[in-house]
C-alpha cells in the first residue's frame, strides 16, 4: 500500500493517517508514536546514562555562575535601599529650597543629610517593632 507522501520522504509502507488504519491499529499506532515521543524528549535510550552527547559537552551554567549569580541577587535586593533613603529628603530639600528658602548656614547637603537620617531612624524603629511582635 503506497501513500501520497511517499515522495516527500515518508515510508511507503505506513499509512500516511490514522484513518488509513484499520480502528484497532490506530490505537497501538498512537501508543507508538507517543512511546518514541517520550522516549527522545527524556532520554531513553538516547545514550549511555540516558544522555545525548550534545549535553555531555555543553557547560553547566548552575555550576559555573553561582557565585556571580548571587552577587547579583544581593545588587539587585540591596541597590533600591539608598535610592529609597536618599531621593526623598532630597526631593523634599528642592521643593523647599525652591518655596521659602533655607535658614542661614543650611545648604542643600545638610538638609538632605538631615531628612536622611530621620527616615534611617524611623527605619530602624520599624523594623525593630516588627521584630518585637513578631513572637505572638
Amino acid at each position: 500500500m503506497t501513500n501520497g507522501l511517499a515522495g516527500m520522504g515518508a515510508p511507503a509502507s505506513e499509512p500516511a493517517t490514522g484513518a488509513d488504519r484499520p480502528a484497532g491499529d490506530r490505537n497501538s499506532a498512537d501508543r507508538d508514536v507517543l512511546a518514541r515521543v517520550a522516549a527522545s524528549s527524556f532520554g531513553r535510550g538516547a545514550g549511555p546514562g540516558g544522555q545525548r552527547p550534545s549535553e555531555e559537552t555543553k557547560p553547566r551554567i548552575f555550576a559555573r555562575g553561582w557565585k556571580r549569580s548571587l552577587l547579583l541577587d544581593l545588587l539587585l535586593v540591596a541597590a533600591p535601599l539608598p535610592l529609597v533613603l536618599i531621593v526623598p529628603p532630597y526631593l523634599d530639600c528642592r521643593e523647599r529650597h525652591a518655596k521659602i528658602g533655607f535658614f542661614a548656614g543650611e545648604s542643600m547637603y545638610s538638609c538632605t543629610r538631615k531628612g536622611v537620617s530621620e527616615r534611617w531612624r524611623k527605619l530602624d524603629s520599624r523594623l525593630k517593632m516588627l521584630v518585637r511582635n513578631s513572637g505572638h
